[in-house]
């Protein structure tokens, strides 16, 4: 797969490598994201991230009560 188009973030999480996002919104510019880019900007692997969605939460947990983006980080 070269590339994934969806809206949903999560799809990082799956193990999607690459992401087009905003494609179906008519008004909206769609964004590319690149998994090995947020790998070296912000650090976050593919693990990283399914701990990020654990402790923030996601379609599957409602996150840790309290905890934020930069408690998380």
């Amino acid at each position: 797969v070269d590339f994934v188009i969806s809206d949903d973030s999560d799809s990082f999480l799956f193990g999607a490598t690459k992401i087009i996002k905003g494609h179906f919104k008519q008004k909206q510019i769609p964004g590319y994201y690149d998994s090995e880019l947020i790998k070296e900007e912000l650090g976050l692997s593919r693990n990283k991230l399914i701990y990020l969605a654990l402790f923030l939460g996601s379609d599957y947990t409602d996150g840790i009560k309290g905890v934020g983006i930069v408690n998380a980080m």
